[in-house]
């Protein structure tokens, strides 16, 4: 009996762990796609440089909005494309969101990069990630 429990514990802790994996890719997965209402504003926004057909598109999609989204705070607690697009205000991850957005509207599988830092603190922490300052 002790040696099933020695075998089927970390068997059972392995198994768990990467379903957990597996349904956290498929959350975060669904969490970047653009909602109808955020598609609208972008083809407002962007005309036609919302299609992308070359690497060009994406140059040219990337300076438009650098050129147009100035890199300010805009006042808004949490992420919301339609206000960064209508006040013209973003961070560099604010602006970031809204090309991922733009890319995988056009069929275009982006994978986010983050850095993070922490302007309170010295040094930064994992569990600095848990804490909404934005």
């Amino acid at each position: 009996m002790v040696v099933y429990k020695k075998i089927i514990t970390p068997f059972l802790f392995l198994f768990s762990f990467l379903c957990l994996i597996k349904c956290l890719f498929i959350y975060n997965g669904l969490q970047v796609k653009p909602s109808e209402i955020e598609i609208v504003e972008l083809k407002k926004f962007y005309k036609s440089l919302v299609l992308i057909k070359n690497q060009d598109d994406i140059i040219a999609l990337q300076n438009y909005t650098i050129n147009k989204i100035s890199h300010n705070s805009n006042g808004i607690d949490k992420i919301d494309i339609i206000q960064i697009l209508k006040t013209k205000k973003g961070l560099c991850f604010h602006r970031s969101y809204i090309m991922q957005k733009v890319m995988l509207l056009n069929g275009i599988e982006v994978r986010p990069v983050f850095l993070y830092s922490n302007p309170f603190q010295k040094t930064t922490s994992i569990f600095d990630f848990f804490q909404l300052q934005y």
